[in-house]
């Protein structure tokens, strides 16, 4: 199912993702109201706050993309790092993302193939 949101709502949508300190139930309306036409939207999902509902996003919006998401340890403590990815020919088109919190991290990583995608249509 194609996204609804133009490229400066990605943009717009990643930048709250990206400074989100954890689940936020107004963020994750945004992104429904953002992501899917009225007559197609989905239940209300706690993407902020669930990597189901990550996996669930990206499987709606990003169909036979791979993904991952790993949590490392760094000098300034637990971190995530997700990554979306596809591939196009011999080529690897991937995504990726950091944040504190796992959910986030692959929003952020979604959002930020979203961009790319709606950039090459020129939206």
């Amino acid at each position: 199912m194609p996204n609804t949101a133009s490229t400066s709502d990605l943009e717009a949508l990643l930048a709250r993702v990206e400074k989100a300190t954890g689940p936020d139930r107004e963020l994750d309306v945004a992104i429904r109201l953002a992501l899917f036409p009225p007559a197609g939207r989905p239940a209300w999902l706690p993407y902020t706050a669930s990597l189901d509902a990550c996996q669930a996003l990206q499987e709606q919006l990003l169909p036979k993309w791979s993904w991952s998401v790993m949590h490392r340890h760094g000098e300034s403590g637990p971190y995530a790092v997700a990554r979306t990815a596809r591939v196009v020919g011999d080529d690897v088109q991937g995504f990726d993302a950091v944040h504190d919190k796992a959910p986030l991290a692959w929003l952020a990583a979604i959002l930020s193939a979203l961009i790319a995608r709606s950039q090459e249509h020129g939206q």
